[in-house]
């Protein structure tokens, strides 16, 4: 099963990354699921932003990994919040 999406800013689209992705969920045997993530990535201002690009990459993983962490504990109905240590 997968869900493609499109993670970009309602506002000023060129000043922010925008993201093309496939969620992918992937049965592993009984009880067990994969889930991942296939993208790719346009960082903010293009090719000016270069200089920035290892900042805009920290935050750019950063916000990925808390919509990842969200999106399966959504999946797995917890509410409890996943520690940095855990993943």
């Amino acid at each position: 099963m997968f869900l493609l999406i499109v993670w970009e800013a309602t506002g000023a689209p060129r000043l922010f990354p925008k993201m093309d992705a496939e969620v992918v969920l992937a049965a592993l045997g009984p009880g067990l699921t994969q889930l991942s993530l296939r993208s790719s990535y346009r960082p903010p201002l293009g090719s000016i932003a270069c200089w920035t690009a290892p900042f805009s990459h920290r935050m750019a993983e950063a916000s990925v990994k808390g919509f990842m962490d969200r999106l399966a504990r959504a999946i797995e109905g917890v509410d409890a919040p996943v520690s940095s240590a855990s993943a």
